[in-house]
């Protein structure tokens, strides 16, 4: 008996006990997606600086390497120097916001800078161009959850060079329902104490005399959001306000392995 004849015997066989054997065998399988679990947004720390007669300003901070870094920094010497981010990682690339610099006057210039699925850091470093000698400030953030590329949503500037006690931010509009929204504001004078705004936190080590950051995590997109927050002393004062994109859920691709008709599978 050849083998093909015990091929095409073997096939009647199977087909007089079960009609539908040939579908199961012939047709690849369904792929099936599974969606995985979204990270949630979420805060995990955070450290403020302020140096005198300085051109940069070192922080602290023991990072995990994966999380989303924010740093909002400042200084009072003009509104022209760029800032340059580096840290103890080494490998980190820094971008700024889309929003660029916030001046208050021509004696003082801000930035927020962000690098996503960063490597673990213990320091972040922010130096003004121009050998200064003046107050630099700044504030880092690390936030897990986020997005690990392209992970600014919005951002926007605001400013005054008036010293008052209140600062509101530019309107906000995200395209991304979850968010972490970033409200830094930099003062051109010493504050006694910081309030944090309804609706935001304001964790342990995201303030000090001159420079401090706010968070608050939405669920919807925003259209033409401000935020205002207020202090003691009076002092002129610069903002960026930017929204940060959650980590979008996975998918996994289940049974994806064709079914065919071999001898071996008899």
């Amino acid at each position: 008996m050849t083998q093909r004849f015990v091929k095409l015997a073997f096939i009647r066989f199977r087909l007089n006990r079960d009609p539908i054997w040939w579908k199961r065998r012939l047709l690849p399988r369904r792929r099936r997606l599974i969606r995985q679990p979204q990270a949630a947004l979420a805060f995990s720390t955070a450290t403020t600086k302020t140096s005198s007669s300085a051109t940069a300003v070192t922080n602290s901070i023991v990072t995990a390497a994966g999380s989303l870094l924010v740093a909002y920094c400042g200084q009072g010497a003009n509104n022209t120097s760029t800032v340059t981010m580096t840290d103890s990682g080494g490998v980190n690339v820094w971008s700024q916001t889309a929003s660029g610099y916030s001046s208050a006057n021509s004696s003082s210039r801000c930035s927020m800078n962000f690098v996503a699925n960063a490597g673990a850091v213990t320091t972040v470093t922010s130096t003004w161009s121009g050998s200064l000698s003046t107050t630099v400030s700044m504030c880092v953030y690390e936030i897990t959850g986020a997005a690990t590329s392209s992970p600014e949503d919005s951002s926007v500037n605001s400013s005054n060079n008036v010293s008052e006690q209140t600062a509101t931010s530019g309107a906000l509009t995200t395209t991304n329902a979850n968010d972490i929204l970033l409200f830094g504001v930099r003062l051109g004078t010493s504050n006694s104490s910081w309030n944090t705004s309804s609706g935001y936190t304001s964790p342990t080590g995201s303030t000090d005399v001159r420079i401090a950051i706010e968070y608050q995590i939405v669920s919807t997109t925003q259209s033409g959001v401000t935020v205002t927050r207020t202090w003691t002393g009076n002092a002129t004062h610069a903002e960026v306000f930017a929204a940060f994109k959650q980590a979008p859920a996975a998918a996994a691709a289940v049974g994806t392995t064709a079914r065919t008709l071999t001898g071996a599978g008899m």
